[in-house]
């Protein structure tokens, strides 16, 4: 018997919808059936990846996962556009390298807002949406290999996607009984819009690499995959977990950022 994953009738919300991993996990839901709605703050860019798709599967819509009230219209563009939110993709993610103690509160505010407010206030409306309407979902948080390997230099980014995972763990209990699975991946380095200027550090490609045993950076589709799979009836006894995604590198552990960058300044 053939297996696939088929997401007909499902609508999903991926928020950083416009590029990287949540453009990706679009593309992969859309080809699974889903029919999916793009959160960016970069409204043009998100617009430009719903034509690419299709405006008859896709749909855009502009705002910052750390205001609630774009986080809610968000939800209200998804449910308009399709009759419900049945995935969530948070995918909205930033970073900063630097040592702590060196670091503005300010800039230390804003990683955490972005990666760990807005993965909450995201779930949060969702999940209203979904226990009220008594539609089981599925929710697939994008977390961190640095969740669980910390590396010099990344306070703000470890802490907060430490946060999303733990915040993943509690959010499965809390919903478990209303037939909802929350989830994280854990992506190692990975080619992305974020990440693409840390590798024109010179050697860093080649620090990363040794740090993987598969002998290749991440590329977009492959924790895509992963948000698929998890988003998917396959995955239907499958909550709290945080699923790897990476090569290996989490076996290994990881180069201290912050020296390849004080090497070159």
């Amino acid at each position: 018997m053939a297996i696939t994953i088929d997401l007909q009738g499902r609508a999903a919300l991926v928020t950083g919808g416009a590029s990287g991993i949540g453009r990706a996990s679009a593309e992969r839901l859309v080809a699974a059936g889903a029919r999916v709605v793009l959160f960016d703050r970069n409204r043009e860019l998100a617009d430009e990846a719903a034509d690419a798709l299709g405006r008859h599967v896709a749909t855009a819509i502009g705002g910052d996962v750390t205001d609630p009230a774009d986080v809610e219209a968000a939800v209200a563009a998804a449910v308009g556009a399709w009759g419900a939110v049945d995935v969530v993709v948070n995918s909205a993610g930033t970073g900063a390298i630097g040592r702590f103690w060196e670091l503005d509160p300010a800039l230390w505010d804003f990683i955490v807002a972005v990666n760990l407010r807005g993965t909450f206030l995201v779930c949060a409306a969702a999940a209203r949406w979904m226990v009220a309407a008594k539609r089981p979902g599925r929710i697939v948080n994008v977390a961190s290999t640095n969740a669980t390997v910390p590396t010099r230099g990344n306070a703000p980014y470890c802490a907060s996607k430490a946060g999303v995972m733990a915040f993943t763990q509690v959010a499965a209990l809390d919903l478990a009984p209303h037939g909802v699975t929350v989830n994280a991946v854990a992506p190692g380095p990975t080619d992305t819009p974020l990440t693409a200027p840390f590798f024109t550090v010179p050697d860093a490609r080649r620090e990363f690499l040794a740090h993987v045993p598969l002998g290749r950076l991440g590329r977009p589709e492959d924790i895509a995959d992963a948000i698929v799979f998890l988003a998917s009836d396959l995955a239907g006894w499958v909550t709290g977990q945080l699923f790897y995604v990476d090569g290996g590198q989490s076996l290994v552990g990881l180069p201290p950022y912050v020296d390849l960058i004080e090497r070159t300044s």
